[in-house]
């Protein structure tokens, strides 16, 4: 499936059709289970997030119809006025969600697959929910790293409140990531004031100097096309260990052989699923994931939906 073209766009919406398996519904609940989430909200199963296209920052609702494809509605007259950023709005639309891959041959091993088939048939429908932008994805892999995801998201709610922009609709505040040359800018204690620790607030300064200065992109990450070379590029940098680098890989560039292998929820949901009694090794996780080859994002994700 491709996105739109402009013909099928109206003056102040946005309709994308659905691939047939697509539930909108599941994933409309792995999202609401986010709960201290800051970069969009669920009302009514209507989703409300800022969607920035070329450094603009528009408000879009999100809502199902029966027909099987997404409203996109552009609120408080956010609507761009380039053709080029409302491209660059479906575009996220179709990553965020990762409408365009065809996700039969995951099914078709994952109905066969001891470890998979239970959260296939549990989740049928849902999609790998991604992290579109690069800056955002690696800033919260780094957050993320050696603490609780309730901490993880109070840090998240912290920077993205101090240093992000906002859109006020309905007596509501919307909020957008910060901009990779606002957090360049800053000097390491502006971060550890919001209780990051000194070794991450370097890693996302260094970071976002760099795709600031258009050092690092998703771009020039994505011409490479080889998962090695892309893994690496990002484990080179500074504070990207191979956790973080996975989690990018698999969520933001969209490789399906991304694999967080030592992930501790990966380790818990396969526990839970098998009945082990205890977390299975690296070594079993891998023999595990013989079978999933070129669906171990896919496989990641589903299994961590088993969690919640």
């Amino acid at each position: 499936m491709k996105p739109l073209n402009y013909s099928e766009t109206i003056e102040q919406q946005i309709l994308i059709p659905l691939p047939p398996d697509f539930n909108y519904e599941l994933n409309l609940d792995y999202l609401a289970n986010e709960k201290s989430e800051s970069l969009y909200t669920i009302h009514e199963k209507k989703i409300r997030r800022i969607i920035q296209a070329n450094q603009v920052d528009t408000l879009i609702e999100i809502s199902y119809h029966p027909n099987h494809f997404l409203i996109c509605i552009f609120l408080k007259n956010t609507r761009p006025t380039m053709l080029e950023n409302r491209l660059k709005i479906i575009g996220y639309i179709y990553d965020w969600f990762d409408l365009s891959r065809e996700l039969a041959p995951f099914y078709s091993l994952a109905e066969k697959d001891n470890v998979l088939k239970k959260c296939v048939s549990k989740f049928y429908g849902l999609r790998l929910i991604g992290i579109p932008d690069l800056f955002e994805a690696l800033a919260w892999g780094i957050i993320g790293q050696q603490i609780n995801l309730s901490f993880a998201y109070t840090l998240k709610r912290r920077l993205i409140e101090t240093y992000g922009e906002s859109i006020i609709f309905e007596d509501k505040k919307y909020w957008s990531f910060p901009k990779p040359a606002v957090i360049a800018r800053l000097a390491t204690s502006d971060l550890t004031n919001l209780q990051l620790s000194q070794k991450k607030s370097d890693y996302l300064i260094g970071i976002a100097q760099l795709i600031a200065s258009k050092k690092l992109s998703k771009e020039k990450l994505l011409t490479m096309d080889n998962f090695a070379a892309s893994e690496k590029t990002l484990t080179d940098l500074y504070g990207i260990g191979p956790w973080t680098a996975n989690y990018v890989l698999m969520r933001c560039l969209r490789y399906p052989e991304a694999f967080p292998v030592t992930d501790v929820g990966l380790l818990r949901a396969i526990q839970f699923s098998q009945n082990l009694e205890q977390k299975p090794t690296k070594k079993v996780v891998l023999n595990y994931a013989k079978a999933w080859k070129n669906w171990e994002s896919y496989a990641t994700f589903y299994l961590w939906r088993l969690l919640y």
